[in-house]
């Protein structure tokens, strides 16, 4: 299959059926994210693969937002080191996004739910407690990956003519 078509189709889940992910599943979404681009390939990412129920329960109280993650059997925190690149936020944020194609090319459902967000700055102080994180490490975001058990949503995408300016 083309794969802009996994890009094309690709929808955040929330739903997701009582069945584990397989390691092998779960080692080509890191690989997926290990390949995003970064600045002078500094690579400030870092990723905790987390399965544990009682882990995943704590972070879906890290926000109003993240309540659906108590449904996912695996969660992946995406975090980025301040130390390695200032540019630790967007090179992560890239590989989150090979993340969630990784996903949908497994045929897995994913959903990215924001940690970073400079006017709430508890979610990070919060996140960093559950996984005693060091204090260079940044929590970006929290991705639920599971076996989808929901419709894909229809949404609506703006038209290129009103997102894009050719000069």
């Amino acid at each position: 299959m083309n794969p802009l078509h996994y890009i094309y189709t690709r929808r955040s889940i929330r739903k997701y059926k009582k069945r584990k992910i397989g390691k092998s599943k779960i080692k080509k979404i890191l690989e997926a994210a290990r390949q995003a681009p970064s600045a002078h390939n500094l690579q400030p990412w870092f990723f905790y693969v987390i399965q544990n129920k009682k882990i995943i329960e704590k972070l879906s109280k890290t926000h109003k937002f993240a309540g659906h993650l108590s449904e996912a059997p695996l969660v992946i925190v995406a975090c980025g080191n301040e130390k390695i690149s200032r540019h630790f936020l967007e090179d992560t944020c890239a590989a989150i996004e090979n993340i969630l194609i990784a996903c949908r090319m497994l045929e897995l459902g994913a959903c990215w739910t924001a940690i970073y967000d400079p006017k709430h700055p508890e979610r990070e102080k919060y996140v960093k407690k559950i996984l005693k994180l060091p204090k260079e490490m940044r929590p970006i975001a929290m991705i639920s990956i599971g076996y989808p058990d929901q419709e894909v949503p229809k949404i609506r995408k703006k038209p290129l003519e009103e997102i894009t300016k050719w000069m």
